[in-house]
């Protein structure tokens, strides 16, 4: 039997650089879920501050709470303690569920190797629509981000972008 030894090097080359974008994808989930539950957990604190709930009883009492309707009773509060903030609270707001959405297929999304970066596949429930999402390089990381922006703005902290 005649191996190519060209063509075996460019093969484990070529595995090995795959293999390399997809621990990328793993580190770039886990990033993610991090920010999305330090986002989450920025809610629940200025919920707890609009209603001076003890810092130990913040997540007992709030955990119950699932991410959409932590966001209407933030926007329903910032509007009642910030009635000059109704159109940027209503715009973070937007922002929290459209971000949220996102969330939702990568939690429950099947994940698997795409051609350069992992994508996840996810049924929508109303519709029952299949598509692939988060096929693009850096999109995880665009949305890490996005969870960061959106928590500063939570809790009141510009300056970094």
């Amino acid at each position: 039997m005649n191996i190519n030894v060209d063509h075996a090097t460019e093969f484990r080359d070529d595995l090995q650089a795959w293999s390399e974008k997809m621990q990328s994808g793993y580190a770039e989930l886990g990033e993610f879920m991090v920010e999305f539950s330090q986002l989450e957990f920025s809610i629940r604190v200025a919920i707890g501050g609009y209603l001076k709930i003890p810092s130990d009883l913040i997540n007992p009492i709030l955990s119950e709470y699932q991410f959409v309707p932590l966001c209407r009773v933030w926007k329903l509060l910032e509007n009642k303690f910030n009635p000059e903030k109704i159109e940027v609270t209503k715009k973070i707001c937007g922002e929290l569920l459209a971000l949220n959405e996102q969330r939702v297929r990568i939690a429950h999304g099947l994940w698997t190797p795409g051609v350069e970066v992992l994508e996840a596949l996810h049924v929508a429930k109303n519709s029952g629509r299949v598509g692939t999402y988060f096929s693009e390089s850096g999109e995880l990381k665009s949305l890490a981000n996005e969870c960061q922006r959106l928590m500063q703005e939570i809790i009141g902290f510009k300056g970094i972008s």
